[in-house]
């Protein structure tokens, strides 16, 4: 059982708190790929960037590098659901663009032309992640992802996709390259800011997002653990 991690910024999972734990480091075409043990396992982590090329492109590398079993994405998330709170923690059932129109050639809106209308895994897995992490009451929902900072204004028009909780830059294409292999797919994402809350500050977001930084890693120590004893 091999399982990765990818996120998008190392603001969101730091390489000195885990540095002691790397056993190798590598570099292609720019993204970063850290081979780390955790107990009785290898994990690799990818740090994709952000946005939605650069999270295609460091998957695509990802799978064809190290073909991992599992590929767990963790990072930050906006709210776009009055119901969800910051600091809740959300856990991927269905992945959909929320900056895609096709709709002109008879795709939903959200499609991209000749792909799936949106992206979806094992939700026995889903279940399983949400009993090992069950003190985290992680909430299954569904995310949007786009190339843009999503705020109540822009998010209108795909605010009729089914019903979206949180809106990030990177899970979509994640999920879009992975479903196209046997891989198995899970994402985690922290709420950090709301379209219904103003951010106050460039520096007031980065403060809610190193508050996050030790949930990640606690919880990604404690997931691959359990699911490595499970599926090994």
């Amino acid at each position: 059982m091999k399982i990765a991690i990818i996120v998008a910024m190392k603001d969101e999972l730091p390489i000195d708190k885990i540095k002691k734990q790397i056993t190798k480091q590598k570099t292609i075409f720019g993204y970063e790929f850290l081979e780390i043990k955790n107990k009785k396992q290898n994990l690799i982590l990818a740090y994709s960037k952000i946005g939605k090329a650069n999270a295609s492109a460091c998957t695509s590398l990802l799978l064809n590098e190290y073909k991992p079993d599992i590929i767990i994405n963790i990072g930050c998330a906006g709210c776009v659901d009055k119901d969800i709170n910051i600091f809740d923690n959300i856990l991927v059932d269905k992945y959909y663009y929320t900056d895609v129109d096709a709709t002109k050639f008879g795709y939903e809106l959200g499609q991209v032309p000749q792909e799936d209308k949106y992206y979806q895994f094992d939700s026995k897995l889903n279940k399983k992640v949400q009993s090992i992490l069950k003190e985290m009451n992680l909430k299954i929902k569904n995310v949007g992802s786009s190339d843009s900072f999503i705020t109540n204004e822009n998010f209108k028009k795909y605010s009729n996709l089914e019903k979206l909780s949180c809106v990030d830059m990177e899970a979509t294409s994640i999920a879009q390259v992975v479903s196209k292999t046997k891989t198995k797919l899970i994402s985690i994402k922290i709420i950090v800011d709301s379209i219904y809350k103003e951010i106050e500050s460039k520096e007031k977001w980065y403060e809610d997002l190193y508050k996050i930084q030790q949930n990640l890693i606690d919880m990604i120590m404690k997931l691959t653990e359990e699911l490595y004893e499970t599926y090994k």
